[in-house]
């Protein structure tokens, strides 16, 4: 052994050739260098993966077809319409089917991730969902599947299902966008380019009635109008999939802008000058500075947080792909305008518009004249509103009928405090979403403590329902103390729709009514089903739902006994 130490270190003293040495290294950079390029492919492949899921956020939608469905084969029952209730059951019998494996591979995906797996797990398991995904919206799709246009046609007017079929409507169209968004990603990744010529404006207004409309419809929570000021046409050339992505980008941060506007107004306008065809979107939302504006097109991350453009790299790559330029005009609290120019093909005939696997769902006729008015295709010289409008009207107190769990009914406080004192995260709290009726009882409850190595937010408690109810956290302040934080839902349709709220009685006097009560409602269940009393409240934005001028003052988190105390609408 002490010949072979000795030997061994004789060899490491030896000088090497410096041409072997100088080619040894080479070939390690060479190596490094190919392994370092193929970690990169399989790198960028994962953050493609992971944006893409991140970016559909089907689940909710894919829910809530579930559940239209589940309530129109209800309906057949009720009206002893059995031949299509029994064949429509088979059809939802085998989308919840579809539905469940979809929900394991994405706990699968998830999982992946949040163990920091390898850069394969995360893309063929990402994969693996996004197909499934993909095989749902096939389904949903096929005119064979769900006999939704037939069996409607059976029930009467004052059906649960019939008067949401409008809404059921919006969300195929966005089923619809999300299968050609499947398609079109798995394209761009085995990098098969897309070349196509296409009118700007006759896209444009394609993409917005099919899809757009449905988007804004289903996700602005205050009143938005889409107005075509202009229309110019102008032929340009190619990946129009990634430039509808990326008109869609600009939609999502301009409804984002004017979330907290009574009516918000998105201004579209196709025009040309000179070499060049622009499209402008235009928003009265929360704007920017200057400084802002800048930042965002230098790429600058220093937004602090204020503007929802998620996405803005992704449409500066598809300008530049286009060899077009992008400007910003804004003003705090005004708005913004982004124009973008794209050079045109001089010459050029519009290509025909090819049609859709969802053009059947454009055109649906309704016995309804207010839901004609808010499908019915724009009009490129005029303008629509897409929204309801909350006009003032009388407050009626609404009748409640759910049945409550009569274990989370007793112990939803105490649940919720359990949750927080289990949570393993670095700081713990819980989540939870819940709804509380004019008889004490719960309507809907659901809760989880944050996770340890995930962030938690509601969508993951119930994709279903996370928008239309209250919305809560249970964590600590800066001092240790313990706080509930309570907002409004994200939704004030799909509230209503929770609430049994019926059409004519919908409006803002309502809103502010219901939302009002169930935070005092609320606080009354948790401290009488074993919250404990010291823990505090926090109400966001009290100055729209309390006129009690101590309450709203109450900026920071009081105890939750003072909210409780309140007096309700109907005491």
């Amino acid at each position: 052994m002490i010949d072979l130490h000795h030997k061994l270190k004789g060899a490491l003293k030896k000088k090497e050739n410096p041409s072997i040495t100088s080619n040894r290294r080479s070939l390690i950079i060479i190596n490094n260098k190919k392994m370092t390029v193929k970690e990169k492919g399989k790198e960028r492949k994962a953050a493609e993966v992971k944006f893409l899921i991140h970016d559909l956020r089907v689940k909710k939608f894919i829910d809530d077809i579930i559940h239209f469905h589940a309530t129109l084969n209800t309906d057949l029952e009720i009206h002893n319409i059995e031949q299509a209730q029994m064949f429509h059951g088979q059809d939802l019998q085998e989308l919840k089917l579809l539905a469940s494996q979809m929900r394991r591979s994405y706990n699968l995906y998830r999982n992946t991730v949040k163990t920091f797996a390898s850069n394969t797990d995360i893309i063929q398991n990402g994969t693996s969902y996004i197909l499934k995904v993909q095989e749902i919206c096939e389904l949903v799709l096929n005119p064979l599947w769900g006999r939704f246009d037939r069996v409607i046609a059976f029930l009467p007017e004052t059906s649960r299902s019939y008067q949401s079929r409008t809404q059921y409507r919006n969300y195929l169209r966005w089923i619809c966008n999300v299968y050609y968004r499947i398609d079109h990603f798995f394209q761009e990744l085995n990098n098969q380019h897309h070349y196509e010529e296409f009118d700007v404006a006759d896209d444009i207004y394609a993409f917005t009635n099919n899809v757009i409309h449905g988007y804004v419809t289903e996700n602005s929570s205050s009143t938005v109008e889409i107005v075509f000021e202009k229309f110019d046409s102008a032929v340009i050339g190619g990946n129009r999939p990634r430039f509808r992505r990326m008109y869609f980008n600009l939609v999502k941060n301009a409804v984002d802008a004017m979330q907290n506007k009574q009516n918000g107004q998105l201004i579209i306008r196709v025009f040309k000058e000179g070499d060049y065809v622009y499209l402008s979107i235009q928003d009265n939302g929360t704007g920017m500075t200057k400084t802002e504006a800048q930042n965002l097109l230098s790429k600058k991350q220093s937004l602090e947080g204020k503007l929802h453009l998620i996405g803005f790299v992704f449409v500066q790559q598809t300008i530049k792909m286009f060899n077009g330029n992008v400007s910003i005009e804004s003003n705090p609290g005004k708005g913004a305008m982004i124009t973008l120019g794209f050079p045109y093909l001089e010459g050029k005939t519009r290509p025909k518009i090819k049609k859709s696997k969802c053009e059947k769902y454009f055109n649906f006729k309704t016995g309804n004249e207010q839901e004609n008015v808010n499908i019915k295709m724009l009009d490129k010289t005029g303008k629509i509103n897409i929204s309801n409008v909350w006009n003032s009207c009388p407050i009626k107190q609404s009748v409640y009928t759910h049945q409550p769990d009569s274990n989370k009914d007793k112990q939803c406080g105490l649940i919720i405090y359990n949750d927080y004192k289990k949570s393993e995260a670095s700081i713990p709290g819980c989540v939870f979403a819940i709804s509380v009726n004019y008889k004490n009882t719960l309507d809907f409850f659901t809760h989880k403590p944050y996770e340890k190595d995930w962030d938690l937010s509601h969508e993951d408690l119930s994709p279903m329902f996370f928008e239309s109810t209250i919305r809560g956290r249970l964590e600590t302040n800066d001092q240790k103390k313990l706080k509930v934080i309570l907002k409004a839902p994200h939704s004030k349709k799909d509230f209503f729709y929770l609430k049994d709220v019926t059409p004519d009685e919908r409006c803002t006097n309502k809103y502010k009514q219901l939302i009002h009560d169930e935070y005092i409602l609320i606080a009354r269940k948790f401290l009488n089903s074993g919250m404990p009393s010291f823990v505090d409240v926090q109400i966001s934005e009290p100055d729209k739902f309390f006129n009690d001028p101590d309450l709203i003052s109450k900026s920071k988190p009081f105890p939750i006994e003072i909210l409780a105390d309140q007096k309700l609408s109907i005491e």
